[in-house]
């Protein structure tokens, strides 16, 4: 902090604390939990999402990333995407979110963020640093698709390929 307080700040007000924690607001930015993005807290995540047993207010975007992370180490990107085609609706099911044509699982944001987690991983992004990651942003399917698009009924069921990028690394389903 003293070395570069410009930096601390960006950080700070990027939602980045020390010791590897990160905050995460709602999107009304009036409430604020914090997760700690360590190996440890990924792997009860994982064990957790699986068991059905995550306390719902600790089912946030950076516990989304966290079970990626680990499921794409662990087991390869296109076994990771299978895994949570499977585990976040029956997660959502039993923790009282229905999946359904406008809430629960979004097939296409899955496909995209374990397409970005992979492109993260590769860039050598350290698990405590993702939510930093440009592409691991809340809003970074954006980026890539209208909103017209990405919250339609098609790709929250199925995957359908961003109407806004048309050429270059285009985020795509495991191969």
């Amino acid at each position: 902090r003293r070395f570069f307080p410009s930096m601390h700040r960006l950080l700070r007000s990027a939602g980045v604390f020390s010791r590897g924690w990160a905050a995460r607001r709602s999107y009304a930015d009036t409430t604020v939990f914090t997760t700690p993005l360590t190996a440890l807290e990924a792997s009860r995540i994982v064990r957790e999402v699986i068991a059905c047993t995550l306390p719902k207010p600790e089912w946030t975007h950076e516990a989304h990333l966290l079970l990626g992370h680990t499921l794409i180490q662990q087991h390869g990107t296109a076994a990771a995407l299978q895994q949570l085609r499977l585990a976040i609706p029956r997660y959502n099911e039993a923790s009282g979110t229905p999946n359904t044509d406008s809430s629960g699982y979004h097939d296409t944001i899955t496909v995209f963020f374990v397409w970005a987690l992979e492109r993260a991983i590769r860039d050598g992004t350290a698990l405590a640093e993702l939510p930093l990651h440009p592409l691991l942003t809340r809003t970074a399917p954006l980026q890539f698709w209208s909103r017209n698009c990405l919250f339609s009924t098609e790709a929250r069921r199925r995957w359908v390929p961003p109407d806004l990028v048309l050429l270059g690394d285009r985020p795509a389903p495991p191969e």
